[in-house]
């Protein structure tokens, strides 16, 4: 298992440079257990606990909620027993960060479109508030959040 896994980001690293595949400067989302995760997550978790890995590069069937974020690639990794990640939705960031309601997110510079979406809060300790332009029709900050690898 522990190969498969190695395997599994040596192969995301060559579809994430490939000129065709990924514009540069992108970065994979990383989603553990159904919550999106930093790359420091992942360099701490042990491969033997892995019971699957699955790498997206389009949208997923059954999987509505992840279709916006598809487009930089999903490395979505489920666990072989549930182990505790510290987690909030998006609605509950906006909250702690004193964010409007309808203020934009951003996670890998794409546009988070719902709400409920679960994140680590350590995503939210490297989070940047930003000010966006007025021209294209935002009101208010807008959050950015960094998860993945490249």
């Amino acid at each position: 298992m522990k190969k498969l896994f190695w395997i599994s980001l040596f192969c995301i690293n060559i579809l994430s440079h490939a000129h065709t595949a990924v514009p540069q400067n992108t970065l994979i989302i990383i989603i553990v257990d159904n919550v999106i995760v930093d790359r420091l997550f992942i360099h701490d978790l042990d491969p033997n606990k892995i019971e699957k890995i699955n790498v997206y590069k389009s949208k997923i069937e059954n999987r509505p909620i992840l279709d916006d974020l598809t487009q930089n690639g999903i490395l979505e990794i489920t666990l072989k027993e549930k182990v505790f990640i510290p987690k909030l939705n998006i609605k509950e960031a906006k909250q702690i960060l004193k964010l409007e309601n309808n203020a934009p997110v951003f996670l890998n510079k794409i546009k988070v479109n719902r709400d409920h979406i679960l994140v680590t809060e350590d995503l939210l300790k490297r989070a940047k508030i930003i000010q966006l332009d007025k021209i294209n029709g935002y009101q208010s900050a807008a959050l950015s959040l960094e998860s993945g690898f490249f």
